[in-house]
């Protein structure tokens, strides 16, 4: 059953009380991950990965509820040119991972750390084409950000309303360019856009919580 979400705090209640309830987890990531990544989903990460944090921001606009994706710039490597969430490497000066998270979305697209509020740390997953282990944190505001660019960093925003992930046609299987060649992937195909591993496998979790 869809939800159409147009009032900020009956938002806030539903995912309260579905956040008392235990995540979906490796479920939700399991719609959205990547064929070739599936045997190893649930395993025990490897010792030896970098780690990264990233920020799924809620806020309210245009009477809907969205969230802050963005697009790396093109250049060669496992991400470039990709849809994601703002964030980035853990740092030596970082206090925890949600410090991580936060300095990298203000960095990134000029979120100021005081103003995601009540975040909550969502089901960690591992990127075995980069090595990175990617520690997700949803939080909210409901002030509508106003974004600055990094533009070594960031090409363009991406402000996706979270009930259009709840509807059945934004699903699909489709064929992506990767640095190791093209792959058939499950996605998200929103508009114009194909969002797809670890991003899509966030996005499942957070649509799991809404249902």
């Amino acid at each position: 059953m869809e939800r159409d979400f147009t009032h900020w705090e009956e938002f806030l209640t539903v995912l309260n009380e579905r956040l008392q309830q235990p995540l979906p987890g490796l479920e939700a990531h399991r719609q959205l991950v990547p064929p070739e990544r599936r045997p190893d989903l649930g395993k025990a990460f490897p010792e030896k990965r970098k780690v990264a944090a990233v920020l799924a921001l809620l806020y309210p606009k245009e009477q809907r509820i969205h969230t802050c994706l963005i697009r790396r710039p093109s250049y060669p490597g496992v991400h470039g040119g990709q849809i994601a969430f703002p964030g980035g490497r853990v740092e030596a000066e970082d206090r925890n991972l949600l410090h991580t998270a936060l300095r990298e979305a203000e960095e990134e697209v000029g979120i100021a750390q005081h103003l995601p509020q009540q975040a909550v740390e969502l089901t960690r997953l591992y990127i075995p084409p980069s090595g990175f282990e990617v520690v997700p944190f949803m939080a909210h505001t409901a002030q509508t950000p106003h974004y600055i660019l990094q533009a070594s960093e960031v090409d363009e925003i991406i402000e996706l309303p979270l009930t259009d992930l709840l509807k059945p046609e934004i699903f699909s299987e489709l064929k992506v360019q990767t640095s190791r060649g093209t792959l058939e992937v499950p996605a998200y195909r929103w508009k114009d856009e194909i969002i797809w591993g670890a991003t899509a496998m966030i996005l499942s979790e957070m649509a799991e919580l809404l249902r």
